[in-house]
C-alpha cells in the first residue's frame, strides 16, 4: 500500500491514503479546527470509482465519486446550524475532487452571509453584495426544501463550461471557480426564506476569481 504525505495547514489536518493500483482506491480525511484549537469536525471520504448524473439528453451534469462519508461532529460552538455544517462538507467534497484543501467554517463570516441572505429574502430577488473583501456565491430555489447539497451541486455543474485550456473568469463558471479556488480558506454560510423562496449565500476568504490566477487555483479533477 502506498501512502501520500500528510500536511498541516493553519486550520486543518489533511491526510490522503492511496492503495495500489494507483487511483483505484483513495480515502481522504479532513480534520477542521476552530481558532482556539478545538476540533470542529472530521470528515472521511472513500472514493473507489466515479458515477455521473444525467439530464434528459444524457449529458453529464454532476460528476462525482461514489463516496461513503463518515462525519464526526464533536461538540460544536454555539449557533452553528446543521445546514452550515452540511454545506461545509459539500464544499470540501467538491474541492477534494480537484486535490484542493478543505475550507474552514468561520462564525463571523456565517453571520455576514446570513445577514445578506435575509436582505435578499426581504427583496425577494438575487443581487450580489458589493464587498471586495469576500468571494460570494448565491443560490435561490422556489417551492422546495433546500438541502446543503442543492446550491453546491448547482454551482459545481458549471465545471462543464470551464475551459482549462483558456483559464479565465466567465459569468457562466464563476460560481464553480470560487467553489474550488485553492487559495480560499474560510467559508461563511447563510440561508433565509421568503414565502416559498429560499436564498443561500456563501462567502469565501480570501476571495477567488482573480485575473491571471486561475491556472494555479482551479486545478482539473483528479
Amino acid at each position: 500500500m502506498g501512502c501520500c504525505k500528510s500536511k498541516r495547514e493553519p486550520s486543518y489536518v489533511y491526510t490522503t491514503t492511496c492503495r495500489s493500483p494507483a487511483g483505484f482506491e483513495c480515502s481522504k480525511t479532513y480534520t477542521t479546527y476552530w481558532s482556539d484549537g478545538t476540533v470542529m469536525n472530521e470528515s472521511k471520504y472513500f472514493a473507489p470509482y466515479r458515477v455521473n448524473d444525467h439530464n434528459d439528453q444524457g449529458r453529464r451534469m454532476y460528476p462525482e465519486y461514489v463516496a461513503a462519508m463518515v462525519i464526526k461532529h464533536p461538540k460544536n460552538p454555539p449557533n452553528i446550524t446543521d445546514f452550515e455544517s452540511d454545506c461545509l462538507d459539500e464544499h470540501n467534497l467538491a474541492r477534494a475532487r480537484h486535490g484542493v484543501g478543505p475550507l474552514a467554517l468561520d462564525k463571523k463570516l456565517c453571520k455576514f452571509a446570513t445577514e445578506w441572505a435575509q436582505e435578499l429574502a426581504n427583496r425577494n430577488r438575487l443581487h450580489n453584495r458589493e464587498d471586495p473583501r469576500y468571494g460570494e456565491n448565491l443560490y435561490m430555489a422556489c417551492g422546495k426544501n433546500v438541502t446543503a447539497r442543492d446550491p453546491v451541486k448547482a454551482w459545481y455543474t458549471e465545471l462543464w463550461s470551464y475551459s482549462y485550456h483558456n483559464p479565465t473568469f466567465s459569468s457562466n463558471t464563476g460560481h464553480f471557480t470560487q467553489l474550488v479556488w485553492k487559495n480560499s480558506e474560510k467559508l461563511g454560510v447563510g440561508m433565509a426564506t421568503s414565502g416559498g423562496n429560499t436564498f443561500v449565500v456563501c462567502n469565501y476568504y480570501p476571495p477567488g476569481n482573480f485575473a491571471g490566477e486561475f491556472p494555479s487555483n482551479v486545478p482539473p479533477p483528479l
